[in-house]
């Protein structure tokens, strides 16, 4: 299948901060778990039958109107740096890159239902928003589920509901995120109250990579633990109400440091880690992403900056490790890379002082 590394200058993407409650929440993401009937899941597969569930898939996107115009990518026709960039991108999973064979990734014309193909399960295919439109994603990724159900048989149980590779999405196969900023919660000392009772109201708090991986720039997924026993709607509901929980305790905390001797000290964070932005020459990623934490929060609190939110998201894109790389246009070294990243986001910073 044909195409490049798929991004897209889109208005309803996460990349330009443009959702409700987008201060706080980053993106919205609704995803779905399918499987194909009588086929085994990826994980139990032969390799002709993981090319079968592939091609089926590939075939019956091209007749859904979402991806007349879209890409399809075979994960093994690219090279490993591809890979890493789709992963930066939030597109496709660690796993799906390092077992690419008869692995795909599909993205419709506007980028906004990425799907992937023979990850853990057949088929996850998900809405992303820019801020907080869970019901919106949801109403978008159940359309295209129907659509893609007339064309494929999904495996179903009548007690069980969907059957899914991991027991957890068995049920309605719905996995309902948020990647949430929450630098003030971190500040003001009351992040781990907030995440830890997270557990208890049955939600799972993962890293900036999602499963496995570690916050990064106080940026953290927030998603229902299960699937099976509840509704769409009460998944949706439930998981939307937690969020805005969140929120209010994130916006309770920002009034927490500018009130008093706090607000002179939170400036001088948010002004130190925007001139170091600006002059530094070496800078690691995890640096990158600590600082651009820090100036997010001044613009949340309406300080005057050179910095705007979809200008600190392009960087915070293109400051990762293979996007490096793939700018730099040559091997680097780690050491290498952080050299190049620094003069990346002091060029970023001086075309766009504005944006």
């Amino acid at each position: 299948m044909t195409g490049g590394i798929p991004f897209h200058d889109n208005p309803r993407n996460w990349f330009h901060a443009s959702g409700p409650e987008s201060s706080v929440v980053i993106s919205s993401r609704v995803r779905l778990a399918r499987n194909l009937q009588n086929v085994p899941f990826p994980g139990q597969a032969k390799p002709g039958e993981l090319t079968q569930s592939l091609e089926s898939v590939f075939s019956a996107l091209q007749q859904v109107p979402a991806y007349k115009e879209g890409q399809f990518f075979r994960l093994s026709a690219h090279t490993r740096l591809t890979r890493e960039i789709l992963i930066e991108r939030h597109l496709i999973s660690q796993n799906q890159c390092e077992n690419a064979h008869d692995c795909g990734l599909a993205m419709d014309a506007d980028g906004n239902f990425p799907l992937m193909v023979n990850e853990e399960d057949h088929i996850r295919m998900a809405s992303v928003k820019s801020g907080l439109l869970l019901e919106e994603a949801w109403r978008e990724v159940d359309g295209l589920d129907t659509a893609l159900g007339q064309k494929l048989t999904w495996a179903y149980h009548p007690s069980w509901g969907f059957l899914t590779a991991c027991p957890t999405n068995c049920g309605t196969g719905l996995r309902v995120s948020a990647r949430l900023h929450l630098p003030a919660l971190s500040l003001a000392g009351g992040l781990q109250r907030v995440l830890q009772g997270l557990n208890r109201l049955g939600l799972v708090v993962r890293g900036y990579y999602g499963e496995g991986t570690r916050a990064l720039g106080e940026i953290f997924q927030v998603s229902n633990a299960t699937t099976l026993g509840r509704s769409e709607k009460e998944i949706i509901d439930h998981v939307q109400k937690i969020i805005r929980r969140i929120i209010q305790h994130e916006m309770d905390a920002r009034q927490q440091l500018m009130s008093g001797t706090n607000a002179v000290r939170t400036e001088d964070q948010v002004h130190r880690a925007m001139a170091l932005l600006q002059a530094a020459r070496c800078m690691n990623y995890e640096e990158t992403m600590t600082l651009l934490s820090r100036v997010r929060l001044g613009l949340y609190l309406d300080m005057k900056l050179p910095a705007s939110l979809p200008l600190l998201n392009e960087i915070m894109l293109l400051a990762q490790p293979a996007h490096v790389q793939q700018a730099a246009g040559k091997d680097l070294s780690p050491a290498e890379r952080d050299v190049f990243r620094a003069t990346l986001i002091r060029k970023t910073l001086r075309s766009h002082p504005k944006k």
